[in-house]
């Protein structure tokens, strides 16, 4: 039986539907939820650190990377709102969640945190890279399921069809989980 369930989050729509999915699991199977959030400065979506020249002047310099501070507090501050808007709409819905933020490469950070929490279940959703992006940077749900001994569910992209009926017309659903 699945007690912990981790959900990796962004501000996806994959990882909405991650979410929901793994909040009607968490409330069929009585598990808790962990969300977890990567925080990646080489992700597209954090603020992209300022480029200076040598011959700049100290203030210009300064002034950069200011500004890039500020922007990764904001940054850091959404994911946090997002985290805890999700815990709320769990904990809503009677289910134990809790979150937290990381700092690193998603893949080999979640799977750390998959492994000190004795996760049973990750979800994660699929953002559908191209295939050269894929093949030269990797994919987060890859990463995972080759380094995790405990399952790996993707949810893939597109568009967004019987969600709330999916695990009614599961495995569970005979069984009286659902």
């Amino acid at each position: 039986m699945l007690k912990k369930i981790m959900v990796a989050m962004d501000e996806s729509v994959a990882s909405e539907w991650a979410f929901d999915l793994a909040l009607d699991m968490a409330i069929a199977m009585n598990a808790e939820l962990k969300l977890i959030h990567i925080l990646d400065v080489y992700s597209p979506a954090a603020p992209q650190q300022p480029h200076t020249w040598a011959d700049s002047s100290m203030e210009i310099n300064e002034a950069s990377h200011e500004d890039y501070r500020h922007q990764w507090t904001e940054f850091v501050n959404r994911h946090d709102a997002l985290l805890q808007k999700h815990q709320e709409k769990a904990e809503a819905a009677g289910v134990t969640a809790d979150y937290h933020q990381f700092y690193g490469h998603p893949g080999p950070q979640l799977s750390k945190a998959a492994k000190q929490d004795n996760i049973d279940l990750i979800v994660v959703g699929s953002h559908d890279p191209s295939a050269i992006e894929s093949s030269v940077l990797g994919s987060v749900s890859n990463y995972l399921v080759h380094h995790l001994s405990c399952p790996v569910m993707v949810v893939p992209p597109g568009k967004k069809r019987g969600f709330k009926t999916r695990l009614e017309r599961s495995e569970f659903a005979p069984v009286g989980v659902v």
